[in-house]
This record gives structure tokens, C-alpha cells and sequence, in this order.
């Protein structure tokens, strides 16, 4: 199970509101050394101050990695749309991968996201050449846009939230990793 303790929190300086409704929800006594699962954090603060929890963590590095890698698929298809044979981010996170189960260097991990930087500022002056008349459509379809965001980013979370419990549990490829 994944635990941290409230002076872990404490050092990587929580913002006031979260820290706040983090220690009303445990209540005035909770002890500051007692290990502090990260369910119950979740159920407390929800799952954006849980995650950023994560950075008081201890000893769970390699299944940390797997939970980002997993969380950054959701992202793969925006990324991979242009240019669409671009297969930078999913090598990274491949390599992420491989590195969590100690099946990979660090300078090959390197070498994957200096591709992914590459190719995102590639991207980013393409997008420059084109923004002018992209932003009409833009304009046009934010609502439509909006509607379905919303509806794609609450399943997003939904799932997040479910494989960040198994994180929390080290259940399935959580558990099987070291370090």
C-alpha cells in the first residue's frame, strides 16, 4: 500500500487549500509521523491533490513510472493527429516501461524524450504557420468542442482515478516492480 506521512506532504510545500481540507479531513489529532495512505487522500481530497501527493512517496519509483506512462496514453492520440506517423511520445513511454522493469538505460530514456521535444517543437512551428486561419474554426467549434471535452476528460479521470487505486494497492503491475 502506498503511504506517505503528513511531514512527507509538508516539505514539498502543499498549497494552502489543499493542505487545509487534507488535515480537516483527518481530523485535529492525526499524528504527523503515522503513515498516511494515499486511498485515503483520495477519498479526502480527490484525485488531483492525491496525484500531486505522489512526490511525497518513498521507495515506489518504478511503480510511480508505470502509473504516469499509464496516465499519458490518454494523450497519445491527441499528440500522434499531426503529423500522424509521429511515434515519438509512444516510444517514450515505452521506454519508461521498459526502464520500470530495469530493461532500459537511463540514456536511452533520454534519447526518447529528446524526440518527443523535438518533434512537439516541430510541431509547434507548423502550427504557427497555419494559426491564423485555424482560429475562425476554432471559434466555431469551442462549444461543440467544450461539450465533448467534458464528457471525454470525466471518463479520463473516472478511469484514472480507478488505475490510481491499484497504484495505491500496488496491485497488479504495481506490485510486481522494485524500487
Amino acid at each position: 500500500m502506498l503511504t506517505t506521512t503528513l511531514t512527507e506532504i509538508k516539505k514539498h510545500k502543499p498549497c494552502e487549500d489543499g493542505w487545509e481540507k487534507l488535515l480537516k479531513g483527518l481530523g485535529d489529532e492525526y499524528d504527523q509521523e503515522a503513515p498516511l495512505p494515499l486511498e485515503r487522500i483520495l477519498e479526502i481530497s480527490g484525485i488531483d491533490d492525491a496525484l500531486w501527493v505522489l512526490r511525497a512517496v518513498e521507495g515506489h519509483d518504478n511503480a510511480i513510472r508505470l502509473y504516469v506512462c499509464y496516465c499519458a496514453r490518454y494523450s497519445l492520440d491527441i499528440f500522434e493527429r499531426e503529423p500522424p506517423d509521429d511515434k515519438s511520445l509512444r516510444q517514450a513511454i515505452k521506454t519508461e516501461e521498459r526502464l520500470a522493469h530495469g530493461k532500459a538505460t537511463n540514456e536511452e530514456l533520454d534519447a526518447a524524450w529528446a524526440a518527443v521535444r523535438d518533434a512537439a517543437w516541430a510541431a509547434v512551428r507548423d502550427a504557427a504557420g497555419i494559426a491564423a486561419g485555424a482560429a475562425a474554426r476554432i471559434v466555431l467549434g469551442a462549444a461543440v468542442r467544450d461539450a465533448a471535452w467534458d464528457a471525454a476528460w470525466a471518463a479520463a479521470r473516472d478511469d484514472l482515478q480507478k488505475e490510481f487505486i491499484r497504484l495505491c494497492r500496488l496491485e497488479g503491475e504495481y506490485g510486481e516492480v522494485k524500487g
